[in-house]
C-alpha cells in the first residue's frame, strides 16, 4: 500500500488498485503491461511520495504515474543503463538488495556478484529525467536496515555495519568522477583547450587531480591542486565571536593553463578521501 494506492509488482506488469483501505470499494485505478520489478527486493519508497524498482530496462521510478495518474514510468538510471542491465544478468535475482536513505536521499542498489553498489542521488533529478550515479565498488552488501535513529546499517557476510563519516572502514579511499565527452553543440570542430577554472566546496588539504582528454582517448593530461586548509566551524565565528562560529563552507577556487585540442573534451577528477 502506498499513498493511497495498492500496487501490485509482476515480473512484466504492475497493477495499481485505488482505496485499498476498504476491498470492498477498492478499484482497479492502472494496468502498466511490459514493465514490471525483477527483483523484489529492489523495491523502496523514496520520499514518501515515489517508487523505485529495478526492471528489465533499469530502475524505475511510479512517482509520475502516482502523483499526475499519467504515463510514462521515469526511467531514473537512464544514465548508466547498459552497464547496469549487463551487471544485473550476472547476478541471482534474489540476492539484489535495495533502500532509501532519506538523510542523505539517496537510493542503494547493491549487486552483490559484481561488487558494485550503484547509488542514486534524488535530491536533483537531471534534465533527462535521470538521478545523479556514483557506484561503490568493493563491497557486497547483502542486506539493507534504516532504523528510527535515522542509522542505516549495512550487512555483508560475516559482519554488520553502518554508514558514517569519511572514511572506508577506517581507511582512505580513493574518489574519481569522470564525465561524458561533450562538444559544445559543434561536434565537427576543433577545440583547443586552453584554460581551466574550479570551484571546489568541500574538503580541506586535499590534493586533486585533474585530467583532461580528446577524442575518446585513455592519454590524459594531468595537473593538480591543493584545497585550502580552512577550518569548517558549525555556525561562524568562536563560541559566540571567534571560532564555533566562523566558517561555514569551505570554497577554493582555481585557474591554470591547460593544452591539448580535439573534438570531444573529457574532464576527471580524482582525490584521496581520508576524513573529510
Amino acid at each position: 500500500a502506498h499513498n493511497g494506492f495498492f500496487i501490485i509488482f509482476c515480473e512484466r506488469s504492475i497493477i495499481i488498485y485505488a482505496n485499498p483501505k476498504d476491498p470492498a470499494t477498492m478499484t482497479l485505478q492502472d494496468v502498466i503491461k511490459g514493465v514490471g520489478c525483477i527483483a523484489r527486493d529492489s523495491v523502496a519508497s523514496v520520499f514518501g511520495s515515489d517508487i523505485y524498482f529495478l526492471s528489465e530496462t533499469g530502475v524505475q521510478s511510479l512517482g509520475r504515474l502516482i502523483q499526475e495518474k499519467s504515463m510514462p514510468l521515469r526511467d531514473v538510471s537512464k544514465n548508466v543503463r547498459d552497464d547496469l542491465i549487463a551487471n544485473v544478468a550476472t547476478e541471482t535475482l534474489e540476492n539484489i538488495k535495495a533502500v532509501y536513505y532519506a538523510t542523505d536521499a539517496f537510493y542503494l542498489l547493491s549487486l552483490p556478484s559484481t561488487g558494485f553498489t550503484y547509488c542514486f542521488d534524488t535530491r536533483g533529478i537531471l534534465e533527462n529525467g535521470a538521478a545523479r550515479t556514483t557506484i561503490w565498488k568493493n563491497i557486497n552488501p547483502t542486506a539493507f536496515y534504516v532504523l528510527e535513529d535515522r542509522k542505516l546499517y549495512i550487512g555483508e557476510v560475516g559482519y554488520l555495519g553502518y554508514y558514517n563519516g569519511y572514511q572506508d572502514n577506517g581507511s582512505s579511499y580513493r574518489w574519481s568522477y569522470y564525465t561524458n565527452y561533450f562538444d559544445f553543440e559543434q561536434p565537427t570542430a576543433i577545440k583547443i583547450l586552453k584554460k581551466l577554472g574550479l570551484v571546489v566546496i568541500g574538503g580541506g588539504s586535499q590534493v586533486i587531480a585533474i585530467k583532461w582528454g580528446f577524442d575518446y582517448k585513455r592519454n590524459y593530461n594531468t595537473s593538480s591542486i591543493t584545497l585550502g586548509s580552512t577550518v569548517v566551524y558549525e555556525y561562524g565565528i568562536a563560541e559566540y565571536g571567534i571560532a564555533e562560529y566562523s566558517n561555514g563552507i569551505s570554497l577554493d577556487t582555481a585557474k591554470f593553463n591547460a593544452s591539448g585540442n580535439g573534438k570531444t573534451i573529457q574532464l576527471g577528477f580524482e582525490s584521496d578521501i581520508n576524513g573529510q
